[in-house]
C-alpha cells in the first residue's frame, strides 16, 4: 500500500505464492469499494486458508486505492481494506455460501513528488459488528461498504466519509501540517 503498487499473495500450508499478474483497471473502477479495489492496478489481495476442522477457513484481505486528491507537490490518497474472516464449514453442497464476517480499515496517505513511499496521516477501523449486512438469498450475506475523499484546497481540509456502516461516519482532517512539512 505504501509503495502504491499491486500485490497478490496466498499463504497455504506454510507456503507463499504470489502472482505477477497486474490488473489493467484504474482505481476509479472500484467506485470507493475496497472489495472491488483489489482488482485494480493499485489493489491488494492477501489470502490465507487452512484453518478449522475442514481446513477451508481463513483470512482474506482485499483493498487498494479508493480516492485521491492533490495540491501542488502533494497528493492525498484514501486506501481501504476489507478484512474478511472466512469460517470453516462442511463443504457440501458445493454451491453453499462461505460463512464469513467482514471488518474494514481505511487509511489517508500523503505522498510527495520525488519522495518514495508515503506517510499514513490518519487511520480508521470498523469491526464486523459496525457493518451493515444484507442477505441476498440462498444464505449469501453481502456487505456494501464504500469510502469517499473530498479535499478543499482553500481550507486545506479533507473530508472522509464511509457508507455501509450501522452508524454514519464522516470526519474532517486538517492537512495543513502535512502541507507545511518540508
Amino acid at each position: 500500500m505504501l509503495a502504491g503498487t499491486h500485490i497478490a499473495a496466498e499463504f497455504r500450508n506454510g507456503e507463499i505464492s504470489t502472482s505477477d499478474f497486474v490488473p489493467t483497471k484504474p482505481f476509479e473502477s472500484a467506485h470507493g469499494s475496497p472489495e472491488r479495489a483489489e482488482s485494480t492496478r493499485s489493489g491488494i489481495l492477501v489470502v490465507e486458508y487452512g484453518h478449522g476442522f475442514w481446513r477451508n477457513g481463513g483470512w482474506v484481505l482485499k483493498g487498494g486505492l479508493l480516492r485521491r486528491a492533490g495540491e501542488g507537490a502533494s497528493e492525498f490518497q484514501l486506501y481501504g481494506k476489507a478484512v474478511i474472516r472466512e469460517f470453516s464449514y462442511f463443504p457440501f453442497p458445493f454451491h453453499r455460501a462461505t460463512p464469513h464476517e467482514t471488518g474494514y480499515e481505511f487509511f489517508l496517505l500523503h505522498r510527495r513528488d520525488g519522495v518514495p513511499g508515503a506517510k499514513v496521516v490518519r487511520e480508521w477501523t470498523f469491526p464486523p459488528q459496525a457493518v451493515v449486512t444484507r442477505n441476498v438469498g440462498g444464505g449469501v450475506i453481502v456487505e456494501d461498504v464504500s469510502a469517499y475523499l473530498d479535499y478543499d484546497p482553500r481550507t486545506r481540509r479533507a473530508t472522509v466519509a464511509v457508507q455501509g456502516l450501522k452508524q454514519p461516519f464522516e470526519e474532517e482532517v486538517d492537512l495543513t501540517p502535512e502541507l507545511l512539512q518540508k
